[in-house]
């Protein structure tokens, strides 16, 4: 995937995306009705990336320590998916981004 290159890269990827629906999105409504609305970013389980590797991006991705890097990691694959954070609409769409980039499956969804 290439980036825009533009300062709002971020919200160009959303919107060109939720146009083309190539982004797992689950929401109703018009894109900007969700500007303040609180976003889930989901972890799936897949049979390629390490235990290691999950819990190393998600160390990096989103701050997390180690001991609950290593609980969502254990959650998703023992679930098939976990919630890696709940988080404004930029930061979840960034963030997803980040996991995209570093092999992961992920998804967003509004609650």
């Amino acid at each position: 995937m290439i980036l825009p290159q533009n300062e709002n890269w971020e919200d160009e990827l959303f919107r060109n995306n939720f146009e083309k629906k190539q982004m797992f999105l689950i929401f109703k409504g018009d894109y900007e009705s969700f500007e303040n609305s609180k976003f889930q970013v989901f972890l799936y389980d897949d049979a390629v990336n390490s235990f290691d590797h999950v819990v190393n991006v998600l160390m990096n991705v989103f701050g997390h320590n180690e001991s609950i890097a290593v609980r969502l990691a254990t959650e998703a694959h023992t679930r098939g998916r976990t919630v890696a954070e709940v988080e404004g609409r930029k930061e979840a769409v960034h963030h997803q981004y980040q996991l995209l980039a570093s092999g992961l499956i992920s998804g967003v969804a509004v609650i």
